[in-house]
Parts: structure tokens; C-alpha cells; sequence
């Protein structure tokens, strides 16, 4: 139990870093997180807030997919996510100037794509409440027999066309990000899952 509590909360904290860090980047962030600054901009509430607002959401429509009660256990995650990402955005980056030229705003960009990646590819691996997003990204997978690419690629196209009409910070890395993310999740998820059969 120690090992998957371990995997589980360092990744939401790598991800939620990797998330932080693509906001503070002002190149475009992931499409659910373009969602979650767009509410923000919208009303007063933090963007750890709003995702997790957002997120309950999925819960009851990944509950009508899988065709069962919401999955009230993930609240949790979705709470752990929330008080996360706003500690990396209120706290942990509060004291860096990120007002860096281009090419380092695309280096940094860049890391967090990596870090959101590696991130959730670790903790799913745990096996314990899954945040909304990826128990969507899941609850497709096994209802249409999708790959996990396929079923986040969806996922993140859709939800970049919601950004886009809220007026969210949709830009070039929120498109890299639909069409990569899932790939470095899978490639991750693999990698790891070596290392973690092992332990």
C-alpha cells in the first residue's frame, strides 16, 4: 500500500508542477487546464477551485458512461489536484520571474508538457481514485475498446474547443498538447510500470 500512495501522490505532484509550470510558460496551456484559467479569468474563484468545480462534473458523466453510481471516491484526487496546482501557482513559482525571451518560455513550456506526462503516467499507475479527467480518459478506453491515446486525444480536442469559446489562454501549446500528451502518458505509463512491478 505504501509503494502505491507513494507513486500515487508523487505523481499528482509532478503533474500538478508540470501544469504550473506550462501556465507560468504563457505558451499555451493543456485544453482542460485552458478551461480551468478561462473560469478564472471569467469569475473570482482560483484555478485550483475551478478545477476542481469542473471536475465534479466528469465524475457524473463518467458515471453515466460507465453506467453506475459517480465515483464519489475520487474527490480526494480531485481536491489533492486542486490544492496542488494552486500551491505550485500561489506558492512554490510565486517567487521566479518567469519574463524570460521566447525560446526559454517554449523551454519551460516544455518541461511541464514532459512533467504532466510523466506525472499522471506514475500515478495511474497506483491504481487508486484516478482524477476525473483520467477516469474519462479510462471510462472510454474500456466502453469503445479505445487505446489510451485515442481516448485522450478526444478528450483533450474537446475540451480545447471549450477553452477556445471561454476566451481561455488557448495558444500553440494548447494544440501540441492535445495531439502529445497522450502519447508521453502511455510511453510513461509503461516505462514506469517496469519499475514498479520490480518493487
Amino acid at each position: 500500500m505504501m509503494k502505491r500512495l507513494a507513486f500515487y501522490l508523487t505523481g499528482i505532484l509532478i503533474f500538478t508542477l508540470g501544469i504550473a509550470l506550462c501556465i507560468k510558460s504563457e505558451w499555451g496551456v493543456g485544453p482542460w487546464d485552458a478551461v480551468f484559467v478561462a473560469m478564472h479569468n471569467l469569475l473570482p474563484l482560483t484555478v485550483g477551485i475551478w478545477s476542481i468545480i469542473v471536475q465534479v462534473f466528469l465524475v457524473l458523466f463518467t458515471a453515466m458512461i460507465e453506467k453506475r453510481r459517480p465515483a464519489y471516491e475520487v474527490s480526494i484526487t480531485i481536491i489533492v489536484r486542486g490544492l496542488m496546482l494552486d500551491f505550485w501557482l500561489i506558492f512554490g513559482l510565486s517567487y521566479i520571474s518567469f519574463k524570460l525571451p521566447y525560446i526559454a518560455q517554449i523551454g519551460i513550456w516544455t518541461v511541464g508538457l514532459l512533467f504532466l506526462g510523466i506525472g499522471i503516467g506514475m500515478y495511474i499507475l497506483s491504481e487508486l481514485p484516478k482524477t476525473p479527467i483520467d477516469g474519462f480518459m479510462i471510462a472510454l478506453q474500456k466502453r469503445f475498446n479505445w487505446s489510451l491515446k485515442k481516448a485522450r486525444f478526444i478528450i483533450e480536442m474537446s475540451a480545447a474547443v471549450l477553452a477556445f469559446i471561454l476566451a481561455g489562454p488557448v495558444g500553440a501549446g494548447t494544440i501540441i498538447t492535445a495531439f502529445t500528451l497522450a502519447p508521453i502518458i502511455q510511453r510513461s505509463n509503461q516505462l514506469l510500470k517496469k519499475g514498479y512491478d520490480k518493487l
